[in-house]
């Protein structure tokens, strides 16, 4: 157990019990958000909440975005469904691979990626070309969503800072000031605030990284995500497949 916390090579830096990769998908998730919001007429591809407040105030503000903020929430509520019922499926089976999910999302992100990149200029918010790349980008954030619900759970989500932020809060003060009994002592509870800590800090870099590169490189930037995504879904082994739920609900 000392090598997962002490990696040595990308399999122990990406194990689903290290702290590092909860770290590097947060990284992940922000950059395509980014690239999102800024290729595709301020769209929330990865918050839900964005993505209504997005629609009310595109109704009053500019109808002509209508389109592509409903089709986000369609395609969010109804891929998240696909991803719970497919992981759902192969718990029962005993056959959850994380090295086969990250590599459908790694390749989810490389469609969009090629899809919006072909198409860039893109003519406006309800034009075919949008929404293929919108439903696109949501599916790889509503997969990456359900494996860090269903799958990695021990880290908590890494699309959406807001639970990350109280767990943030909670754990410094229980650590530092004080004791509550959902935490055993007050080490852990700052290993919760460091470990939520260094997620935040990764999210916020992958946005401040993904909107210079999409500045630079327009939608060819996903090719940043795209390679890190594989190369975590590489670095999984069979050792671990089907097996990291159990570990986290204990």
């Amino acid at each position: 157990m000392h090598s997962i916390y002490s990696p040595r090579n990308l399999k122990q830096v990406f194990h689903p019990d290290h702290r590092l990769l909860p770290v590097t998908l947060a990284f992940c998730a922000c950059f395509v958000e980014l690239v999102c919001i800024i290729g595709l007429f301020h769209t929330f591809t990865a918050v839900i909440t964005g993505s209504f407040v997005m629609l009310f105030v595109n109704m009053v503000d500019r109808p002509s975005y209508l389109p592509v903020n409903i089709t986000v929430i369609t395609a969010y509520l109804f891929m998240s469904f696909v991803w719970y019922a497919l992981i759902s499926w192969l718990k029962g089976r005993n056959a959850v691979s994380l090295r086969g999910l990250f590599t459908l999302e790694a390749t989810l992100v490389a469609a969009f990626m090629l899809f919006a990149g072909l198409s860039e200029p893109l003519p406006g918010p309800a034009a075919i070309q949008t929404l293929v790349s919108v439903c696109l980008a949501t599916s790889a954030m509503s997969l990456q969503a359900a494996i860090m619900t269903e799958v990695l759970s021990i880290h908590g989500p890494t699309t959406f800072m807001t639970g990350k932020t109280n767990r943030l809060v909670a754990g410094l003060f229980d650590g530092w000031f004080g004791g509550r009994e959902t935490f055993k002592t007050h080490e852990q509870a700052r290993k919760t605030a460091i470990s939520t800590g260094a997620t935040m800090a990764a999210f916020a870099a992958g946005g401040f990284v993904g909107s210079i590169a999409m500045k630079l490189l327009g939608f060819w930037a996903l090719s940043v995500p795209f390679v890190i995504l594989l190369t975590v879904a590489l670095s999984q082994t069979g050792e671990h497949e089907g097996t990291t739920e159990a570990r986290v609900s204990r």
